[in-house]
Order: C-alpha cells, then structure tokens, then sequence
C-alpha cells in the first residue's frame, strides 16, 4: 500500500484537503451570487442566494462516496490490454465527505414545480469553455423530485464551506452517481423535458459494450454513467 492509499483508508471520512480536485474547465474567476431556477414546470423562473437556502430550508447532512468515473483507469488498461479513454488514473480520485444543504426535492417542491411536466433537470456551473459554453449535465427528473435520493445543493463539506476547488459557494450532489454528475459553482438549474445536449452528457461519461469501442460505437444509444 502506497503513502496515498494509506492516507485514504486511514479514516472513513475524507478530509477536504485530501479530497481529489477533478474540473473539466477552469475554475471561474469569481463566485456566483445566486443560482437561477428556470423551466419547464414552473409558475415563473425564480433566483436563490446561498442565504435563502440556509434560510429557507432546513438543512440536511448526507454522507455520501463520490467517485471520478476515471478512476482506477490504469488498472482496467492493465487489465483488458486496451487503452482506456482519459488520463491512466490510479486509486486516488475517490473520496468519501459529509455534505450539508438544501435538499434540492424541498427547494423544487418550494418553487413549485411539476415533476410530471419534468423529463430531466440540468444542472449548469461557472465554469466556462474559452467560447463561453458553461459545464453541463443532468439527471432524470425521477432522481432530483425524490426526498429519498437525498440530492443536495451543497454549500458546506465535512461541516465547512464549501472549498473552492470543490464548488464554492454551491454545487449539486447525487449520491451514487459519478463526480461529473455533480456539478460544481452552481449557477443555473434548468427543468427540461429532454437530458442535457452538452458534450459532456451526449459524448462522454457512456459505458460500451466490450466489444465494441468508442470510435464505432453508436453513442446515442449507449447508457450514461
């Protein structure tokens, strides 16, 4: 066992300073000030501080392993004699935290809206591409409306706010989804009745079939991670 892995399974919960940090594009440059509610569903878009949602909803605390979808990738390299798209990861991008928030089926149920108009809800953060194109994904509508998925727009990890590295001042969490479903300095939540078009939805983050690979496989129609 390594000096990281040590560091990992020393205690059940990961400290924030040995979190891995995984960003799909830099980290913007200031923090936004408010999350924009929008879509289908709802009576009229409406807009939420950091201080509303302490305020306004009572906090939960959820426990959860959040895992980067490139992790241990050099191992299923090692192990299938293919090369696995992305960086040859090895165990360290995992890590286990307690996160405090609004429950987002609270907030949902506050605004409003209309699970049975809802196919998806996206999730937009303030990280931007050099076009202007934010960082993107969703998850069905069925997991976001559900108290008992305990999804949360985070604002504290491990009883402390929210690093910057790790989404400051709010993110989402989806326990039992990969990292890059949560995403990072929230800035917009959208109800639609189609997934995310983004290229992080429609292009990567997909299981294949083993043997098929990306460059033939028929990526609308393979399930998403």
């Amino acid at each position: 066992m390594n000096g990281l892995d040590a560091l990992l399974v020393d205690r059940y919960v990961t400290p924030n300073d040995l979190f891995y940090v995984r960003n799909h594009l830099p980290v913007p440059p200031s923090a936004a000030a408010d999350v924009q509610l929008s879509g289908v569903g709802l009576r009229r878009p409406v807009s939420l501080s950091v201080a509303d949602l302490r305020r306004r909803f009572a906090a939960r605390t959820v426990t959860t392993t959040m895992p980067c979808a490139g992790n241990r990738r050099a191992d299923m390299t090692a192990d299938d004699g293919r090369a696995v798209r992305g960086l040859p990861w090895g165990v360290g991008a995992v890590g286990t935290a307690r996160w405090t928030g609004a429950p987002l089926s609270d907030v949902l149920e506050w605004a409003g809206a209309r699970e049975d108009r809802v196919g998806h809800v996206v999730f937009q953060g303030g990280d931007a591409d050099h076009e202007g194109q934010p960082y993107e994904t969703s998850i069905p509508a069925a997991t976001a409306f559900d108290p008992r998925r305990d999804v949360l727009l985070a604002y504290e990890m491990n009883g402390r706010e929210l690093p910057v590295d790790h989404g400051y001042p709010l993110r989402v969490i989806v326990p039992g989804t990969i990292g890059a479903r949560q995403v990072k300095w929230l800035r917009r939540i959208i109800l639609s009745r189609d997934e995310s078009q983004s290229f992080w939805q429609q292009k990567d983050y997909k299981t294949v079939n083993p043997s098929t690979s990306w460059e033939t496989a028929d990526l609308s129609q393979v399930n998403i991670l």
